[in-house]
């Protein structure tokens, strides 16, 4: 009987040994999980699967050999964390090598499927920031030696409907409207001070907007004292795909209110001292037409 007993227990011994060796080893050294955070504010989960491009980051999840891949947008993405470690997106996009893995056929201890029917999971579409409205402000700036203002600080902010900025390609067509002298049939006349184009990449966008710089260039307020001190920005954003934005601020100041520059202009005509720089070629003797 002990005979029999020892026999037995040397036979579990091998059986198990054999199992040992016939399961697979796990791969410590294959990347983790990520942890990827969006702008509006989503959170996903997965490995770095090695289809990512430049364009857009893959993630992967697996479970009893069924594959779920979503390709999320660069430019949706506002950091990715693994473990105690963060990156932006751009800061990731350049590790690309190091996290992506290929798909294994199995990535949990669940059973494989039985024959019969199986369930393909089709990728997720990829998340494309929808802009519904956009939000600008206008602030006068001098950019250059002179005393004088040089333009307009215009930024421009896209949003989508939960109020988070959206980073996206588009044309900025800004419109700069003053206010003019009049005549005896119409008391005021709303002149163009000026029309710019500017082209703005997703990249440029930051959580506060992107900011372009449009300069005096039709007639300059501070120099032709018929225009009014106050004007309005009128800007049209427009995004491939998704529409035509549009935004006009209230009113922005054009010339600033000084007391003592406005007892100059009375008694000269001028709102500088001739002992101040300012810009050559800036005092048009016409207004701009009506438009």
């Amino acid at each position: 009987m002990a005979r029999s007993l020892s026999s037995l227990t040397c036979f579990r011994s091998a059986l198990m040994l054999v199992v040992t060796l016939a399961t697979p080893l796990t791969q410590a050294d294959e990347p983790a999980s990520v942890r990827v955070e969006i702008h509006d504010g989503r959170v996903f989960t997965g490995k770095v699967d090695d289809r990512s491009t430049t364009e857009r980051l893959w993630l992967r999840n697996q479970c009893a050999g069924a594959t779920l891949a979503r390709p999320i947008t660069w430019a949706a993405i506002r950091a990715v964390t693994a473990g105690e470690q963060s990156w932006s997106a751009d800061d990731f996009r350049m590790q690309l090598k190091t996290w992506a893995t290929p798909a294994p056929t199995h990535d949990c201890d669940a059973p494989a499927p039985a024959p019969g029917p199986r369930f393909s999971a089709t990728p997720a579409p990829a998340l494309a920031p929808r802009v519904v409205a956009i939000q600008i402000d206008a602030q006068l700036a001098n950019w250059d030696a002179d005393v004088e203002h040089d333009g307009i600080f215009v930024t421009v902010i896209p949003y989508d409907a939960n109020g988070s900025v959206v980073a996206v390609d588009g044309t900025l067509e800004i419109d700069l409207i003053g206010e003019g002298p009049g005549t005896t049939a119409r008391l005021s006349t709303f002149p163009s001070l000026g029309r710019w184009v500017k082209t703005i990449r997703a990249d440029e966008i930051t959580v506060n907007g992107a900011r372009v710089r449009t300069e005096f260039l039709a007639a300059h307020p501070e120099f032709d004292l018929r225009l009014s001190p106050y004007g309005m920005v009128h800007a049209r954003f427009v995004v491939a795909g998704q529409g035509t934005f549009e935004a006009t601020t209230d009113l922005t100041t054009l010339r600033p209110f000084n007391p003592m520059r406005d007892r100059l202009q009375q008694q000269t005509q001028q709102r500088f001292f001739s002992h101040e720089q300012t810009g050559i070629g800036k005092r048009p003797t016409s207004l701009p037409p009506t438009p």
